[in-house]
């Protein structure tokens, strides 16, 4: 497999993480509260995402 195809999934891969843990984090923040436990939960998983994909 090309240098350029792992590159992609790499960054593909790592950006599908980010956002499954945002959404994830919203989903769960909902569950237990209102839009802003929804809100504060995206940006939890969104700060847990951010370091995985760099």
């Amino acid at each position: 497999m090309s240098a350029i195809i792992k590159t992609l999934i790499v960054v593909f891969g790592g950006m599908a993480v980010m956002v499954v843990t945002t959404v994830c984090g919203a989903v769960i923040g909902s569950k237990y509260g209102d839009l802003w436990d929804a809100v504060f939960g995206g940006a939890i998983g969104a700060v847990v995402g951010v370091p995985i994909w760099v």
